[in-house]
């Protein structure tokens, strides 16, 4: 009964807790559910458990019928990595707030991970003549079986981390968790695949006695092979998807320039069409034709557009939104903007555009739907100390979504190919070591951009 259970309680929890350590290295980055701590110690408590009442339900087995062989421990060894793996990925879901897809794969590069590293244990433990700490119990416990048990884990859980957990956290938050659910399937079914030829013991030599070491070592190694084919498999796919994505972000940024030289097209148009209107209303003055009120202040506001030129100090903040300033007054949006333009000289022209230029553009496209006694937009900054906080806000009315980055999400049914511009601005002020927070409040909807 002792032996059986020893080496039960030895085999499930060095698996199942085993596997929660290297969980831990690609999932240490997600973001956490609250009460974190806490669930934390439930599922280390409640695999614990598990694992302590499968070691003690077969030893009772054992003593009561069940074959106590080398066969039949093998097979619950198999048993255990499955019940294992099956525990740790719900404890994944348990204690993060991330994506399936997200979690999955996380799960899959600690399974790989870890059947590395009890592969290449068992190749230490060959190369050095002594049984594993699983099957001591039959010739008697091996201080070095230990110490390779250790040492091995160590080493290898410090490599996976460096290799590829911060890599893949790194990567993951850039991607934001968008991974491709077949491509996730695919690798959960070869995490599984990789146990099952690690549990058939067809090919070991502890299942057919008469079998040389020398296929155990070339078993154990396919085995560490096969499992870092599946982790670097799984960093290509974060590239790829990586770069897909930049590429979509490529094209956005072009589509997003195409719309801005078409507003400027048709504000050089706006911009004919009022010449037109004055070149016949200075005739009509030249001709001394009877003129009534209306007519000249018609004239009045039609040059009031062209001594509406923004002022703030800084060029390129007041060609764009002079600019924006037009396509502003075709939709009848009142643009105030009160700021210092000196205090922002080090945003460079390209981060100005896409800064200034899709915050208004935004706005300027909701407030097309909106009452004409409700179209604003307000441009404000403070400077106080080394800090300089840029304010813009305009009507809304309608209710707000964020995600988890505090991004505000697109209503538009297309989400692959919006919402770069929040994007584009966020990554603005992150540029300059600054934040950008959108909100809403009231009736408003408001960016702050603060740099430091």
């Amino acid at each position: 009964m002792r032996q059986s259970l020893d080496l039960y309680l030895t085999m499930f929890l060095t698996n199942a807790l085993g596997i929660v350590l290297y969980e831990a290295i690609f999932a240490y980055s997600f973001k956490r559910k609250s009460k974190f701590v806490l669930r934390v110690v439930s599922c280390v408590l409640g695999i614990g458990a598990i694992a302590t009442a499968f070691a003690f339900g077969l030893a009772y087995a054992t003593v009561n019928g069940l074959e106590f062989s080398l066969k039949s421990v093998e097979i619950i060894r198999i048993v255990s990595l499955f019940l294992s793996l099956s525990l740790g990925v719900i404890s994944l879901f348990i204690c993060f707030k991330e994506k399936p897809t997200l979690i999955l794969f996380a799960f899959v590069g600690a399974s790989a991970a870890h059947i590395m590293a009890r592969n290449a244990y068992e190749l230490w433990c060959t190369l050095a003549n002594v049984d594993t700490i699983y099957f001591s119990m039959f010739t008697g416990y091996n201080a070095l079986s230990f110490v390779l048990f250790y040492l091995n884990h160590v080493a290898i859980l410090l490599v996976t981390f460096f290799a590829f957990g911060k890599p893949f956290a790194k990567t993951a938050k850039e991607f934001d968790g968008e991974i491709d659910k077949a491509v996730v399937g695919a690798d959960v079914i070869f995490s599984y695949v990789a146990i099952g030829i690690d549990g058939t013991l067809v090919f070991s030599r502890r299942f057919n006695e008469g079998m040389d070491s020398a296929v155990q070592l070339v078993f154990n190694g396919f085995m560490m092979i096969f499992c870092v084919f599946v982790l670097f498999v799984q960093r290509f796919t974060l590239v790829w998807a990586q770069s897909s994505q930049a590429r979509e972000e490529e094209k956005m940024i072009y589509e997003n320039y195409r719309r801005q030289a078409e507003a400027s097209q048709k504000n050089m148009e706006l911009i004919n069409i009022k010449c037109h209107d004055m070149k016949h209303q200075i005739r009509a003055l030249l001709d001394k034709k009877d003129m009534d009120e209306s007519f000249l202040e018609e004239v009045q506001k039609t040059i009031s557009v062209y001594d509406s030129a923004i002022k703030t100090g800084n060029d390129a903040i007041d060609v764009l939104l002079t600019e924006k300033s037009l396509a502003c007054e075709v939709k009848k949006i009142e643009l105030s903007v009160m700021i210092d333009g000196e205090a922002l000289g080090f945003l460079s022209p390209s981060d100005i555009n896409s800064l200034f230029g899709n915050a208004v553009d935004n706005a300027v496209e909701y407030l097309d739907k909106v009452g004409e006694d409700k179209r604003f937009i307000r441009i404000s900054s403070k400077k106080q100390g080394e800090m300089m906080a840029l304010r813009i806000e305009n009507y809304c009315e309608d209710e707000i979504t964020f995600d988890k980055k505090g991004l505000p999400k697109t209503t538009k049914e297309d989400k692959n190919y919006h919402g770069f511009g929040v994007k584009s601005i966020k990554n603005v002020a992150e540029k300059y070591g600054g934040t950008a927070t959108f909100s809403r409040e009231g009736n408003l909807f408001v960016l702050t951009v603060l740099f430091v």
